[in-house]
């Protein structure tokens, strides 16, 4: 261990995990373990396991996660970028698994960024029903803007709001709400030394302040039956089993009981029905989660009045999708809507969203430009190669795959015109088809990430 845990900090943990707190002082000697879960949309298991040339073992509370020690970077994959698995530490899986998303649930992220467990819920959700992901931090709510647009999620508004605001806007409007709060962090000091110089007794007081009014605002915005995952990386019991006692005060929530046995979890302190994940006991880091029920309270007033917008040369949309679409592209209960020249389909809720901080209204469709229509790489990365009629396969060892990953013309002959660029029939993105070259369409925001 390079850092020195505080003295402060060792008499809580000693307090609480009594004849393990060895175990736990022993577990930094470990070597942590990393995630990836695959993504469902797009791959499943087996097939995923046959394309990548790595060993992993499977994460007990996800179904979809895998888990290695060692040196093996999937961000520099070719099949990260067709967006076919995501990187995740294992136990920042577990919370989405016991909030148990069904297709056509509205579910809010509160505290998304970067994106991880909205990139979860999405994919569970099968673009069905709704996801807001949010994030007070605008920056970070870019990045999961953009771990969204990878993982081929069509369903989600991103914003970048406070609690405060967003609970006045969406009374009872959600099916399900994450709450995964900032926290101390003591969970992932194994893995992130720099946390354990930042630890004090005054910042878990801060931190749980914040938490109370989280889940304060989170259960204002659940619709009555509906439920709130509330989880941290960190172990204290004032962050954790105290915030929930002390939301549970409240006449109109119930504690929901977690099956450890079913997640291969743990018991929490004090306190029955959560639970916690030890690096010690489990191939993860510091966890802690509880599941809420709101058993009363006010229904949504959500504006769902028709929305209206006359979008200008939609028309060149049309014909694209006319042309190089195989099907139509719509979702039920979803709009068109632009924004300039950008084109969104857009939840038909969420289409006249004011004054909300909004980061992206929906799924990001492409450009109207001047007499055409431009598709964007989340169109590319949201669609199966069989959806669009004009598609380049490359495989695997191709050095063009390189090529197009780094946003260089590729010399390939094909009919003039947009095209589809896959890897194994996996899509990585559009290009345009000119006198026997590909104009490169790679988004520029990914480029740097192989």
């Amino acid at each position: 261990m390079k850092k020195k845990l505080d003295e402060k900090y060792l008499k809580t943990m000693k307090e609480i995990l009594k004849d393990d707190y060895e175990k736990y002082i022993k577990s930094f000697e470990e070597e942590s373990y990393k995630g990836i879960r695959i993504n469902t949309l797009k791959t499943n298991k087996e097939q995923f396991l046959k394309l990548v040339d790595q060993k992993f073992e499977n994460v007990m509370w996800c179904e979809t996660g895998l888990c290695y020690r060692g040196e093996f970077r999937i961000g520099k994959s070719i099949y990260y970028n067709a967006g076919l698995c995501y990187s995740q530490e294992p136990s920042a899986m577990s919370p989405v698994e016991i909030l148990e998303i069904k297709k056509d649930d509205y579910v809010l992220d509160l505290c998304s960024a970067p994106g991880g467990k909205s990139t979860q819920i999405g994919i569970k959700l099968e673009n069905t029903g709704l996801l807001v992901s949010n994030d007070i931090s605008n920056t970070r709510s870019k990045l999961t803007s953009k771990n969204i647009e990878l993982q081929g999620i069509t369903n989600c508004t991103i914003l970048s709001e406070n609690q405060n605001k967003l609970s006045e806007y969406f009374v009872g409007f959600f099916d399900k709400v994450l709450v995964d709060a900032p926290c101390s962090g003591e969970g992932m000091f194994r893995k992130d030394k720099e946390l354990i110089k930042n630890w004090s007794l005054e910042k878990v007081e801060q931190y749980e302040n914040i938490q109370i009014d989280l889940l304060e605002k989170a259960l204002k915005m659940v619709k009555v039956g509906g439920e709130i995952v509330y989880s941290t990386c960190t172990f204290n019991i004032k962050e954790n089993e105290n915030t929930i006692k002390k939301i549970l005060q409240k006449d109109d929530i119930e504690l929901v009981n977690i099956d450890i046995k079913k997640y291969g979890l743990n018991n929490g302190f004090g306190l029955n029905g959560v639970a916690r994940i030890f690096p010690y006991k489990n191939k993860g880091e510091g966890h802690f989660i509880a599941k809420l029920k709101k058993t009363k309270g006010e229904e949504t007033d959500i504006n769902s009045k028709p929305f209206k917008q006359k979008i200008e040369g939609i028309e060149y949309f049309h014909e694209f999708e006319k042309k190089y679409f195989t099907k139509p592209i719509k979702k039920e209960g979803y709009v068109f809507k632009s924004h300039g020249t950008s084109l969104f389909i857009v939840h038909k809720h969420l289409a006249q969203l004011s004054k909300i901080r909004v980061v992206r209204s929906g799924f990001y469709v492409g450009e109207l430009k001047k007499k055409r229509f431009e598709p964007s790489q989340a169109l590319a990365l949201s669609i199966k190669s069989d959806d669009f009629n004009e598609i380049i396969n490359l495989k695997k060892d191709d050095n063009n795959v390189i090529k197009y990953l780094r946003g260089d013309t590729l010399e390939i002959d094909h009919k003039n015109g947009w095209v589809l660029i896959c890897v194994e029939k996996f899509p990585l993105g559009f290009g345009k088809s000119n006198n026997g070259k590909i104009k490169n369409k790679y988004d520029k925001k990914f480029i740097g990430n192989i």
